[in-house]
């Protein structure tokens, strides 16, 4: 029954996710490795005085794993605790399965430090658990007098491939005295003596800037310190390690003043030495076979630029890469600025052939960066701590993409301290959807393959991934056929991705590439002159509107942001369309460059080239500054020109993301700011229109379901009732029309409502069926056992014990009959399905729901008290917290997941909102105390007195002085458009929460109660249109039967999920499926005879098709038991269920558009 994939839909929008994780803390120090993989291995020491690792770990839920490795070692030496003070990490790049560690810490009641090493640990997870490595390496240096207290300033660590370890350890010499003068150690592991003492010619205080290194023909290597030479003079000294037949000690001069060094190691392990250099900022290099004493270093960075920008001024840090093609020299300023120049490897000395220093990262603190081996790049991964202007710390992963040169940044996000951690952040969510011949989801297919244009982290249907150009990823639909990625996003640019499915037996792939701009850029397209500016609004998630653009900004300059927005457009419709670079030049140019200023080709010369990345990153700090912006057609490709003073910056646009992230900056020009802009090219919530959905949904179930608790007592009369004409009923099946099409057609009717397979849309129940496994009651619902509640769970089960053969029987016919449904018209398949259902309906049917009712009367009162429990579930509690200031609860869980789509979908096609805060209507059917109240209210525009008393009432509460009439709008219609979006949604929420909760009761394990929980107050979601249908003033006898089925069902799932009978296996596994069968074929009987009477509108069709098929999926529910039909059978049953809800779907979600169009 399986369907095929025909093709693959896709939705995009600009809009907040949020994720159930903490971001890591910020850290006194920290390091950064890599796996062989290239993914990211983050050592830290943070305010708890651990040494923390934590693994960028792909198939994650929030993408980072945590370990802490040095808390066991206090265990080894018996000791309560130990104190991590610094570290030092270092791997052999051609090797980076293995990583070496050294780690200065002081155990407790010992008031001295301690030096740790762990060398060659596999760098792999395994290590990171068990932390079985360290190796002590206590003082021991041969005719040294160990200080007291014994103190460690710092520590380092290098490995050089093919010549062995590097490790020096600075030793504070007299901790008495103030002056802090180091005593230095060679370490060497494995020797004894471990301890080397280390002489230096000078004196050095701790904290003196050093490094580690290597000069040509030494076997090992040495150490490099900046220190000062009396009081007007600088010097690098360079030591070689004791073990070096000449250890002779070698000095370069340098200016006084220069700030930092740091050293790079070529292809042959020897080292570039690279410092900083006072003023207004140089760097230079001394070269491998350039230090010798007295040599100076050859300035390499030192420009009209650097001086005019004083970006090396002040430079606190630098750090040198070199690997692939590329020499990358990072270097943190003193003002908080982190940059980085670079050159092609080979031409360190070469001033010409080095890129100008650009910021990419401001008011950092401290930064990392591992050359990531991976992807051949040594400049596309950091780690920076940065300080806001709350003064708070944060610590930030950037990412260049190498294909477009965007930088990328995120937070490192840890598993989650609580069920309500949650962290926000702008994305560009996807919502993939496998479809076949009838556009319904395919789920659960595999592999769906997945593709960055260039490599990018996002999640996957909620789990970290990196999605890369050349290892496709393979995924799968959920139970809807969905996929859904979300791509973090700090900048309008984002990466495109590849979807390729091959369905079975073709040998013809079906592939599309999801452009994330897509909405944006359609959004951006009617900004086309001053006047769609000056009228283009914004609406916030509380429902306040402003303009767009300031009202300050004059007309003329709105009217060049417009005509800059629209050749930005033209540029990003020359693109590749599949995200990749323009590689050719243009040899014509059909559109001129922006209006307003244009930078002259003299000017041109002399400017500055910029990856756009970069100069991207760039602008986010400097956009304040900027006179003027152009787009200029400069050898043939668009530049990006910018222009600052009497400097002049260009990077080419040569990418769909480049050309969009251009748009961000031309609306700055206009005083927009980045939080507006994704307001209005994206999509944000209105919390005020679906609080009122949600408030307005959740009275409506509840009323229902308190009235539907209290009637059960009083079904038993009406359903004999009716039994007692049910074959007359089951005679006029003959006159059903056979009107509507197949249902294949009917479900292709849902692509009439646009929206309903966007993110937004499902943001709610994307989040709730992701997270229901982790979420948390305090809730019990251990209903006591009676006498009588055991009799009656006797008597039904000896009853369907009798029936057991005849309905899996019944149910296997049914299965064969639906397996190509969507070829049939609705009228087709139950008049098929006659002849295999009418002898259960007429012997049996009505026994079985009499003999459960005698047992739903005794528990029915618990199954209100559910409603109301508390739920705490990751990023919906607190969400729903923040908007309404109320604890989330398992009604308003289910009535979340149908009141943000209905809400959505209602406004797409009325542009209006159901329920708006000025109308009446909503209030009082917020605020109808009972049943009756609510039908009145449904079947009539004007409220009677004992409404109108519920009203004044809510409108003192609210501190309304002004009564409103009632709109004419008919009220039964709203809710009834209402319901089948909310039923729509709830149908997807349902299906794939009961096949988790039917594992557990197949492996005899209750399910979590927050699961079990759940699923009935999400049916009553599902059930919703037979609520509101029972609420209509019709009084047929169809209308009355079904809401006896209604009824039944909602107490009958209150049931399922109880702690004592719903965790019973004979019940589950038994007793819950029969009924749940015998109840929806009954329930087919109310539906025919409805549609009999009434088909003549395109909603009474839907509607009709939507019941078929949800009664139909229901009856399967016998064989989908595992314990009545074996694993294999279950599994294909459960395969079929999930088929026709997605059928039901697609009709239901019809059904409502159709009713909102008056159709």
């Amino acid at each position: 029954m399986a369907s095929t994939p025909a093709a693959v839909h896709y939705d995009t929008e600009l809009m907040k996710n949020q994720k159930n994780a903490s971001s890591m803390d910020p850290a006194k120090q920290f390091d950064v490795l890599q796996n062989s993989d290239g993914k990211a291995v983050f050592f830290s020491i943070g305010s708890d005085n651990v040494l923390n690792v934590s693994q960028e770990t792909a198939a994650s839920p929030t993408g980072w794993t945590k370990w802490d490795i040095s808390t066991a070692i206090a265990g080894r030496f018996g000791q309560a605790s130990i104190t991590a003070k610094t570290f030092a990490v270092s791997q052999n790049l051609n090797n980076p399965a293995n990583v070496d560690i050294a780690l200065v810490a002081s155990l407790e009641g010992q008031g001295q430090d301690n030096l740790f090493l762990a060398y060659d640990v596999p760098n792999e997870p395994s290590s990171w658990e068990q932390s079985w490595y360290w190796e002590a390496a206590f003082f021991d240096a041969p005719g040294r007098p160990m200080p007291m207290p014994f103190l460690i300033s710092n520590v380092y660590l290098m490995n050089i491939f093919g010549k062995g370890r590097l490790c020096f350890v600075d030793v504070i010499r007299n901790p008495t005295e103030n002056n802090r003068v180091i005593d230095r150690y060679y370490i060497r592991h494995g020797a004894s003596p471990i301890w080397s003492f280390h002489p230096l010619p000078n004196d050095v205080r701790a904290g003196s800037v050093s490094c580690l290194g290597k000069r040509p023909k030494e076997s090992v290597g040495g150490i490099y310190t900046l220190a000062s030479v009396g009081p007007w003079t600088q010097e690098v000294i360079y030591t070689p390690a004791r073990t070096e037949k000449d250890a002779r000690s070698i000095r370069l001069p340098t200016l006084t003043g220069s700030t930092a060094i740091a050293s790079m190691l070529d292809e042959s392990g020897n080292t570039f030495l690279f410092i900083a250099w006072p003023s207004d900022g140089a760097i230079a290099v001394w070269t491998p076979h350039l230090q010798n004493n007295g040599d100076w270093a050859q300035m390499v960075i030192d420009t009209d630029y650097t001086a005019a920008t004083g970006i090396l001024r002040g430079t606190t840090a630098l750090v040198a890469t070199r690997l692939g093609s590329r020499t990358v020299l990072w270097g943190l300023n003193g003002l908080g600025e982190l940059y980085s120049a670079s050159c092609p490897s080979g031409s360190e000395t070469d001033q010409l052939a080095w890129s100008d220093p650009i910021a990419v990262c401001f008011d950092v603190l401290q930064f990392a960066h591992y050359p990531n081996v991976a992807q051949s790049s040594a400049n596309n991964v950091l780690f920076a701590q940065t300080q806001t202007q709350t003064l708070d710390q944060q610590l930030t992963m950037l990412t260049q993409n190498l294909n477009t040169s965007l930088w990328t940044e995120r937070s490192v996000l840890l598993p989650p301290e609580s069920v309500n951690t949650v962290t926000e952040y702008y994305s560009y969510t996807s919502h993939i959807q496998v479809v076949d011949e009838n556009d319904q989801g395919v789920p659960n297919y595999s592999p769906v393959f997945l593709t960055g244009l260039s490599p990018v982290s996002v999640y996957v249907n909620d789990v970290y991934h990196v999605l890369t150009p050349d290892v496709p990823l393979p995924a799968t639909t959920n139970s809807s056929g969905v996929i859904t990625i979300v791509q973090e996003i700090q900048s309008l640019s984002g990466i495109l991705i590849g979807v390729v499915v091959l369905p079975p037996g073709s040998d013809k792939p079906i592939s599309t590439t999801i452009d994330p701009h897509a909405n944006a850029a359609q959004r951006l397209a009617t900004l086309d002159s001053a006047q769609s500016l000056r009228g283009a609004t914004i609406t916030d998630s509380n429902g306040y509107q402003k303009p767009l653009v300031p009202a300050s900004v004059s007309d003329n300059d709105m009217k060049i942001a417009a005509e800059k927005f629209q050749k930005l457009l033209y540029i990003r419709s020359q693109m590749p369309s599949n995200g990749g670079r323009q590689l050719k030049p243009f040899s014509a140019v059909s559109a001129g460059p922006f209006r307003g200023n244009t930078i002259s080709e003299e000017k041109l010369r002399s400017r500055i080239s910029l990856l756009w990345g970069d100069l991207a990153r760039w602008l986010k700090k400097f956009i304040n500054k900027v006179e003027s912006i152009t787009a200029q057609i400069i050898d043939g490709f668009w530049n990006f020109v910018v222009e600052v003073g009497d400097l002049i910056y260009s990077a080419v646009m040569d990418t769909v993301s480049a050309v969009v992230g251009a748009v961000e900056y031309v609306f700055h020009e206009i005083n927009v700011a980045y939080d507006d802009i994704v307001q209005y090219l994206g999509f944000i919530f209105n919390w005020a229109d679906i609080k009122r959905t949600h408030f307005v949904i959740k009275n409506i179930i509840k009323v229902s379901t308190a009235h539907a608790v209290n009637s059960i007592t009083d079904i038993d009369d009406g359903i004999k009732r009716e039994f007692s004409t049910i074959q007359e009923r089951l005679e006029n099946w003959d006159k059903m029309p056979d009107v509507g099409g197949t249902i294949g057609q009917q479900q292709q009717l849902q692509s009439n409502v646009k929206g309903c397979k966007s993110p937004q849309a499902n943001w709610a129940l994307h989040h709730a069926t992701s997270s229901i496994q982790n979420a948390q009651t305090s809730h019990d619902r251990r209903d006591p056992i009676s006498k009588d509640i055991e009799k009656a769970f006797q008597d039904i089960y000896y009853l369907l014990k009798n029936e057991e053969t005849a309905v899996v029987t019944m149910v296997t016919q049914l299965k064969d009959l639906l397996m190509n449904f969507s070829s049939l018209t609705a009228a087709q398949v139950c008049q098929q399905a006659l002849g295999i259902i009418s002898e259960f309906i007429l012997e049996t049917a009505e026994d079985c729901l009499l003999t459960f009712l005698d047992l739903a009367k005794l528990l029915a009162d618990a199954v209100f008290t559910l409603l109301d429990a508390p739920l705490n579930i990751p990023i919906l509690s607190p969400i729903y917290k923040d908007i309404t200031g109320d604890q989330l609860s398992f009604l308003d869980l289910a009535c979340f997941i149908g009141a943000v789509p209905a809400t959505i979908l209602y406004k797409v096609v009325t542009n209006a909102t159901p329920f708006p805060t000025d109308d009446p209507l909503g209030d009082a059917l917020i605020q109808a105390p009972d049943y009756a109240t609510l039908s009145k209210l449904l079947n009539s525009t004007e409220l009677d007195k004992y409404q109108q008393q519920a009203y004044r009432k809510y409108l003192t509460i609210a501190r309304i002085s002004k009564p409103r009439t009632i709109r004419p709008a008919k009220a039964y219609d709203l809710c009834e458009a209402v319901s089948n979006f909310v039923a729509a949604f709830a149908s997807l929420g349902y299906i794939p929460m009961t096949i988790a909760k039917s594992v557990f009761d197949f492996k005899r394990t209750p399910a979590p109660k927050a699961l079990r929980y759940t699923i009935p107050v999400v049916y009553m979601g599902y059930v919703m249109p037979d609520i509101i249908g029972s609420l209509s003033d019709r009084r047929e006898w169809y209308t009355i039967l079904n809401w006896y089925y209604t009824a039944i069902s909602i107490v009958k799932a209150g049931l399922d999920s109880s702690d004592t009978i719903g965790t019973n296996s004979t019940y589950s596994g038994w007793v819950n499926p029969i009924i749940e069968t015998g109840l929806n074929i009954c329930w087919l009987v109310p539906a025919v005879g409805d549609f009999v009477d009434n088909h003549d509108t395109r909603s009474d069709i839907a509607a009709f098709y939507a019941n078929v098929l949800f009664d139909a999926g229901g009856s399967l529910s016998a064989g989908a038991s595992e314990d009545l039909t074996g694993a294999e059978v279950a599994a294909d049953m459960r395969v079929a269920q999930t088929l026709l809800s997605l059928g039901y779907f697609g009709c239901v979600t019809a059904t409502g558009y159709f009713v909102t169009k008056g159709q």
